[in-house]
């Protein structure tokens, strides 16, 4: 069975943490700045600050310089992803050389998902397991810059794509949501395709790893009226365990088998995600396992709930946020920002599908009592197709506002530093559906 790694706003927090390219620091925040783009976008445009007007930079993959003349060097970018089948990708971003200074260029892996999912998922793989448990299971994860798919295997088989995948494999014995691991198997990087489609999980080979010790996760200050769910996994792919209340124990990767880039995951959800508008995630993450004590910020928190209004157009409608600007009651991090999701992916025959991303530098906006912002129109610009915006009559949407807890260096940040750091971040979610 596919599925879709539902939790991308952790993914892109991780990707956009880097992307304000190549900017020459400037501390006063009034010299011009030149900032180098290196986009496989289809459709790329550019605004130089609230008062810049959008112009298209690119229609095709490619590396450009744009010059940021806002006296606080803020800039906004506009990306437009065409998948298969009607799906297409538009992603907003409103930057500052505050919160993103001399990051990596990381507008990537339109192309590279474009690719995968124009293979037709016609390759059947066949696993032998030698010296395992009572149970064993088998999941394999495409992972690029822009997206993620993890399959699980039906017993030992599994039809994928023909493309690199890492497998992870388990076996033990399970018991409800518990699975009691005595031997993980992980091979990373591994083609499949007509000639390369089998593969061989032996328990007992040298590469086999021995789990690590079961720790405990706890949440030191719970509150009775919220439900929690907990979780665990290893590389933000592999669930290694899941729990409903306020304690999870894990069997993790040891350290000795751990690659730089990889750790545990820990994230919390509250209050239940299927049964609320509004709640919390929560993500620590982990070099390698250890017991743990969290304190969370509490679900009943409301200091940014959103003001919703419907923008009714004839090509574009959208959707209008008010949001109090405060200062967060737990945490006080500087590093935070708001991102939005809006799909409109819920309409009986509507064979096109868009899902809309924005992602809100706080900084970008000026220093007022409350953030208003309400997504550009487009379409009068060249190249802008009218399928690419909001096209049904109502719309799903998310409201993310994100801190990051850990202080974050003033520099470059690479996906690893996240595990090696044992950054925490958090998001407080707020979502509904609006009907123009």
């Amino acid at each position: 069975m596919n599925k879709s790694w539902l939790l991308w706003p952790s993914v892109m927090a991780l990707t956009l943490v880097g992307l304000a390219g190549c900017a020459e620091k400037d501390k006063n925040h009034s010299a011009p700045i030149t900032v180098t783009l290196t986009s496989d976008y289809d459709w790329l445009a550019f605004a130089d600050g609230p008062g810049g007007s959008w112009q298209v930079i690119a229609t095709a993959p490619g590396t450009f310089n744009v010059i940021v003349k806002d006296a606080k060097q803020r800039y906004a970018l506009a990306g437009v992803c065409e998948m298969a089948g009607g799906e297409t990708e538009v992603d907003f971003f409103y930057l500052t050389p505050d919160l993103y200074l001399n990051g990596l260029p990381l507008l990537q892996g339109c192309s590279d998902e474009k690719s995968y999912q124009a293979l037709p998922e016609d390759v059947q793989v066949n696993a032998t397991i030698v010296n395992g448990g009572a149970t064993t299971e088998i999941l394999a994860v495409h992972d690029n810059a822009y997206a993620q798919e993890i399959n699980d295997f039906t017993g030992t088989t599994a039809t994928l794509r023909a493309a690199p995948y890492n497998f992870f494999a388990r076996t033990g014995s399970s018991a409800g949501q518990g699975f009691t691991a005595d031997k993980y198997l992980i091979f990373r990087n591994t083609a499949v395709d007509a000639a390369n489609n089998t593969l061989t999980f032996d328990f007992n080979a040298p590469e086999a790893i021995t789990p690590a010790a079961p720790v405990s996760v706890q949440i030191a200050n719970p509150d009775n009226t919220a439900s929690y769910t907990l979780t665990a996994s290893f590389a933000d792919q592999y669930d290694l365990a899941s729990a409903s209340g306020t304690q999870l124990t894990f069997q993790g990767i040891p350290a000795a088998s751990i690659l730089s880039g990889e750790g545990h995951l820990i994230m919390v959800a509250y209050p239940d995600l299927l049964q609320s508008s509004t709640g919390v995630y929560y993500y620590k993450y982990l070099k390698a396992p250890r017991d743990l004590q969290l304190t969370l910020p509490s679900p009943q928190t409301t200091d940014e709930q959103p003001a919703i209004t419907a923008v009714p157009a004839t090509t574009h409608p959208r959707l209008s946020f008010t949001v109090p600007r405060v200062t967060d009651p737990v945490y006080g991090s500087p590093y935070y920002y708001y991102m939005l999701v809006l799909d409109d992916y819920i309409q009986a025959g509507v064979t096109s599908h868009t899902m809309t991303s924005y992602f809100m530098a706080p900084t970008w906006f000026e220093a007022q009592s409350e953030i208003r912002f309400e997504p550009p129109d487009l379409s009068q610009l060249t190249g802008w197709k009218n399928t690419w915006g909001q096209n049904t009559l109502s719309v799903n949407w998310v409201f993310y506002v994100g801190r990051f807890i850990a202080g974050l260096p003033p520099g470059p940040i690479e996906y690893d530093y996240f595990y090696s750091a044992e950054t925490e971040v958090y998001y407080k979610f707020y979502s509904g559906m609006t009907t123009f």
